[in-house]
């Protein structure tokens, strides 16, 4: 072993959507490959989706969600690594 953090590590820093849909797969017993069959896209998109390696686009993430037979629900939300600036502070 290499000392990098295995499989388990790298799926904790995942965004918190693409690590449901993660949990959810392996909870259901579904390998990639059924999982990419029911999407209609490629064994490698997955796996890097799942590895954080790409971010699947919005159209990608609803249809991985429903080849689980779920659907995720999306927040809108600030973001918090910003820090405001007067300008985006309300004046009274």
């Amino acid at each position: 072993m290499s000392g990098q953090g295995g499989e388990g590590e790298v799926v904790e820093r995942l965004d918190p959507i693409i690590f449901t849909l993660i949990e959810i797969r392996r909870r259901r017993g579904l390998s990639q490959r059924e999982v990419t069959r029911r999407i209609g896209t490629s064994s490698a998109s997955l796996s890097d989706w799942e590895r954080g390696l790409h971010e699947p686009t919005l159209s990608s993430l609803r249809a991985w969600a429903a080849a689980l037979d779920c659907f995720p629900i999306i927040v809108p939300a600030p973001d918090l690594r910003t820090t405001p600036t007067a300008s985006d502070r309300v004046q009274s």
